[in-house]
């Protein structure tokens, strides 16, 4: 896979052409290759959804502002292998590498408010490596690889998902497992309406629910449903609706309350081919007032769809 050199910037509500086509040659970053993004919090509206850090292939950090396309800060072999994830939650923000290693920014309690790629001290925290999924869930970070099991001339590919109390030091983190057997994790989201409950796609059609109030803080599954003949790849809570996105490029969004689930809406939104991914727009709801469900595919598209369902899309770029 290309480990993209170029940064493109979009405003979305004046045109398709990038407003910045960025180089990190030109940026001064040499020629480093971006591998993950996410933007940081800050305290002061006007920046809110403008700063965002990049982890490089070479395990460097670095701040862009898109408003100018400008580097603000760096942070030079932060880590020594390349960086998959970058997550924000709350005002902290949390770096992972390959290897397992976990940078924790968080604000200091006589520092400022917003955390500073430069001056805040990070915290390390060491999780299992080679992780296929991970993300930041209910304050705790949710990591999965897939797991072979040999028996009758078969192999059946099975979950090992490990969940690690980042924010608590000298967690150790915990192994957690489905009660039925489902596909490999491709994907996790919280219901806004159900904040105790967490969703986990699967490959082979698979959705499992998983409670988050139970006696050790630690997620436990209580249900598994197969919803489709073909692999859940991603999914997005949205009001009350759960959104899935499949390797057949359709998106379905599902009202959970009722049992068996319902499908409410259901349409192709990547004809044939897999919906990557799927998130809310929170800084466009902020800023907007419209809620905007974002979904990319692998046809390298990206596509605006309402996320209240009164119509189905809003655009594609």
């Amino acid at each position: 896979m290309a480990i993209p050199r170029h940064i493109q910037i979009f405003d979305l509500a004046v045109s398709d052409i990038p407003v910045f086509n960025l180089d990190t040659k030109d940026m001064g970053l040499k020629d480093f290759k971006v591998t993950s993004m996410e933007f940081r919090p800050a305290t002061l509206t006007a920046d809110r959804g403008y700063l965002v850090w990049m982890g490089t292939k070479e395990g460097h950090l670095f701040e862009l502002d898109i408003r100018t396309g400008c580097v603000t800060s760096s942070k030079l072999s932060a880590h020594l292998h390349p960086v998959t994830h970058i997550f924000r939650h709350g005002n902290s923000m949390i770096t992972l590498d390959d290897l397992g290693k976990a940078l924790l920014f968080s604000p200091d309690a006589e520092g400022p408010e917003d955390v500073r790629l430069t001056a805040t001290r990070p915290r390390v925290v060491r999780i299992a490596e080679k992780q296929e999924f991970a993300k930041m869930i209910g304050g705790k970070l949710w990591t999965a690889t897939r797991s072979d099991l040999h028996g009758g001339g078969s192999t059946i590919k099975t979950p090992s998902i490990r969940v690690y109390d980042i924010f608590k030091p000298g967690s150790v983190g915990k192994s957690v497992l489905p009660t039925e057997h489902v596909g490999p994790v491709t994907s996790a989201t919280i219901l806004p309406s159900q904040p105790e409950h967490v969703y986990v796609g699967h490959e082979e059609g698979f959705v499992t629910l998983w409670s988050l109030e139970t006696e050790d803080g630690f997620p436990q599954c209580i249900e598994v449903m197969k919803v489709s003949m073909y692999d859940v790849l991603s999914l997005e809570g949205v009001n009350d609706r759960l959104w899935a996105g499949g390797r057949n490029g359709m998106i379905s969004a599902y009202d959970v309350a009722s049992r068996p689930w319902v499908v409410t809406n259901c349409w192709m939104a990547h004809p044939g081919l897999p919906v990557l991914r799927l998130a809310v727009d929170h800084y466009g709801l902020e800023k907007t007032g419209r809620m905007c469900v974002v979904s990319v595919g692998r046809d390298e598209q990206l596509k605006l769809w309402d996320g209240l369902l009164g119509s189905d899309w809003i655009g594609e770029f």
